[in-house]
């Protein structure tokens, strides 16, 4: 099972100290509800400085294409988007790779690709994880696999997580912030963080995911037990239990 908000004012946060400066790459799926207003997927930002962020989304102007939206307090917002767009009722693999403060790319399904070097210069402080957007700018629907890296991740990489790959194999060294998001529970499985809900947050179907059958040496504390493909129905394992 994902999770899924409520409505666009829901979400789930947590506390970090592991991403505070670029570079990062900010992963995850979800399946989208609405495209009347923008939403957000998932994003970085402070806790502080209520307009310092890097977020992943849609925006709400047909074909209503992919974006990530960089803003600091200082000179506010710059957008990259990508050429196609969503539709309601489907699972979309968003990813944002974020290389220095003018230099940023959107993917939508791996291969959709937006966003530029040369680009506004934006150097927001970045103190919290979120999974679905801020307040009226949330996400309504399904969300799965949100995960951050301290690193840019490669087109080929990517890739492989818009193929259904779960973050475990790219890059677990740089791996900073993995929430599956299966059943309802809402732990980062590489920092022990724990996400607190505001607003209501249910369980819904999962996306099809490929997990290891083998956790890379860097993840030693997790002991997995058997391959496993999430079919987004029920599969049951001893590691990851019945979604």
């Amino acid at each position: 099972m994902a999770r899924q908000p409520a409505d666009w004012n829901a979400r789930l946060t947590a506390s970090q100290s592991v991403i505070t400066a670029l570079p990062l790459t900010i992963s995850a799926w979800g399946n989208v509800a609405y495209t009347g207003q923008s939403r957000r997927v998932a994003r970085v930002f402070d806790t502080g400085q209520v307009n310092d962020w890097i977020e992943i989304g849609i925006n709400n102007i047909s074909p209503y294409v992919a974006v990530l939206v960089a803003r600091d307090s200082a000179t506010g917002a710059h957008t990259v988007s990508t050429s196609g767009g969503v539709t309601t009722g489907n699972w979309y693999h968003f990813c944002g790779t974020v290389v220095s403060a003018s230099e940023r790319y959107i993917y939508l399904n791996g291969t959709d690709k937006g966003g530029g070097a040369g680009l506004t210069t934006k150097t927001p402080t970045l103190n919290a994880f979120s999974i679905g957007g801020p307040a009226n700018w949330g996400w309504d629907g399904p969300i799965a696999e949100y995960a951050v890296w301290n690193v840019v991740l490669t087109d080929a990489e990517v890739l492989i997580l818009s193929k259904g790959y779960c973050p475990l194999f790219v890059r677990p060294e740089s791996l900073v912030c993995y929430v599956p998001l299966i059943n309802d529970d809402d732990d980062d499985l590489i920092g022990g963080l724990s996400f607190s809900a505001t607003g209501s947050i249910s369980t819904v179907a999962h996306t099809t995911v490929f997990y290891p059958a083998v956790i890379p040496p860097i993840l030693g504390h997790i002991t997995a037990v058997a391959p496993l493909i999430n079919t987004g129905t029920i599969t049951r394992s001893p590691m990851w239990g019945t979604y």
